[in-house]
């Protein structure tokens, strides 16, 4: 969004921290950790069902794991899975998330379908196996997005709940004073009606008022200093008067 100029930052709604593509996928912030969690889980569960190779299972949760916490991958790889493992780390943990999977699971997965005499296909299992990892992503994403959506909305009404009472305690105050006949149009709208207008005529009315009343208020500080210095020049002559007697 910073690089579109829609935003002036980079920020993460979820973490506060700046963010990249890969940072979406990786972020350990508001709720990300609990649904990422489920998100294999539910991976784990699919793998289990349609009678996944064991250590393909464990080997990809280890390695989506060390790849989500941006940790060094210890896990010691069983031979079955090591050159699979191998190439797919040549091409990178966040490129197999993203669905960039090396053909080496698909013959270990054919292979084991084979051995227990499954009439299921590598193939196939490797093309859903896609598809679920694309939808953990787009969960992600949309969470995130969800995040910052409710962050907005929430900002919004709190800066709707700031104009309507900047609006009222305005209207309040410029209703106790006398208005000049040209600015008395800002009170010709009944206060409940106005909080019912649209943002942009709420913040309009709001500059105009304030106008008004600064004015008022300056009109009614000369008219307030004329009447003193009208009355000093009355104490003034009497006192003159009565010396001079």
């Amino acid at each position: 969004m910073l690089r579109w100029k829609e935003w002036d930052h980079d920020l993460c709604p979820r973490c506060g921290v700046s963010e990249d593509s890969a940072h979406v996928w990786r972020c350990s912030g508001f709720g990300a950790n609990a649904l990422w969690e489920t998100s294999i889980n539910h991976l784990l569960q699919w793998m289990h069902s349609v009678d996944t190779h064991p250590d393909i299972i464990e080997t990809i949760q280890q390695y989506l794991s060390s790849w989500h916490s941006n940790s060094p991958f210890e896990f010691v790889c069983p031979n079955t899975t090591y050159q699979a493992l191998s190439d797919q780390q040549v091409v990178g943990g966040r490129r197999f998330f993203e669905g960039w999977v090396v053909k080496g699971w698909s013959e270990i997965q054919q292979h084991y379908y084979s051995l227990i005499r499954s009439r299921r296909s590598g193939r196939r299992w490797t093309i859903e196996l896609i598809k679920r990892l694309w939808q953990i992503a787009w969960d992600i994403w949309q969470h995130r997005n969800d995040v910052l959506h409710e962050k907005e909305h929430s900002t919004l009404a709190a800066d709707l709940r700031k104009l309507h009472r900047d609006i009222s305690n305005l209207y309040s105050s410029i209703s106790q004073v006398t208005l000049s006949f040209n600015n008395r149009y800002i009170l010709s709208t009944p206060l409940a009606m106005l909080l019912r207008r649209n943002v942009l005529y709420k913040r309009e009315w709001l500059r105009q008022a304030q106008i008004i009343r600064s004015s008022t208020r300056h009109r009614t500080w000369r008219e307030s200093n004329r009447a003193q210095r009208e009355l000093q020049g009355m104490r003034d002559s009497m006192r003159s008067w009565l010396q001079s007697g």
